[in-house]
């Protein structure tokens, strides 16, 4: 039987940490499609970053009140780059599953940059790229106050390195993107493992939404596949697999 709070609501079982614009609204929409998971609407309670001061209780108050043979949990993809929330999530969770996506950092970059022109940005990619760089040789990847995080999100090894400080590696599970893209009940019977549930074939069926906007200045990105090329590489050192980013770009 799950442990409960006197007010009868349990801990998150699981959450997705990361990172922004990997997949990770489609795919806590889906997951949430197997009948021991509850959904929460709420999909970014934003609690160990922008609501801290809310509470605990605030937070497991977000998740309302669970059946006892159902698991539940949320999806807020800032908590992977932001040094402070790891520190704080296992004062208060320390057996919660983490779930990561990545993606190409350089895709993710250029996704992340138009999400925040339809938000009201006005400054051209190479502009804001040019902002981050300054920033990131003047600061550390642990100050919170990066100013728009195209470039620091995407240093993944040091952030998974920052939660494995914390979590063993047995509680984190890194899934890649593109393969979630390619074939969504295999990461998805993959996450249903790793969260100890029963097998279920997932509906897969789901709106999405579509934004187009125009490809990359392609010398743009050979500076931005430059830049991750390192970071990348540790990566695949640290987690012992590849993801084969830098294969992709040159078959393009």
């Amino acid at each position: 039987m799950r442990e409960r709070r006197r007010t009868r609501v349990p801990d998150p079982d699981f959450i997705i940490i990361g990172a922004p614009r990997c997949g990770t609204s489609v795919f806590y929409r889906l997951l949430c499609r197997h009948p021991k998971i509850k959904y929460v609407p709420k999909k970014e309670i934003h609690f160990f970053d922008w609501n801290h001061e809310r509470g605990l209780e605030w937070y497991l108050s977000q998740f309302g009140h669970v059946p006892e043979e159902r698991i539940v949990g949320e999806a807020t993809p800032r908590y992977l780059a932001h040094p402070e929330v790891p520190e704080r999530m296992v004062r208060v969770l320390p057996d919660v599953k983490l779930i990561v996506l990545l993606r190409n950092p350089v895709d993710r970059a250029y996704s992340h940059y138009h999400l925040l022109r339809r938000r009201g940005l006005e400054e051209e990619f190479e502009a804001v790229l040019e902002t981050e760089r300054g920033w990131l040789e003047e600061n550390s990847l642990e100050d919170p106050s990066a100013p728009t995080n195209l470039l620091t999100t995407g240093i993944y090894v040091e952030h998974l390195k920052r939660w494995h400080r914390h979590y063993p590696r047995e509680q984190l599970l890194v899934l890649k993107s593109e393969d979630f893209y390619a074939r969504p009940r295999r990461a998805l019977s993959t996450t249903r493992e790793f969260l100890g549930l029963p097998e279920h074939r997932f509906n897969l069926r789901i709106r999405r939404a579509r934004h187009e906007y125009a490809p990359m200045n392609p010398e743009t990105r050979k500076e931005l596949v430059r830049f991750f090329r390192p970071y990348n590489e540790e990566l695949y050192d640290y987690l012992g697999r590849s993801f084969g980013w830098e294969e992709s770009e040159e078959a393009a």
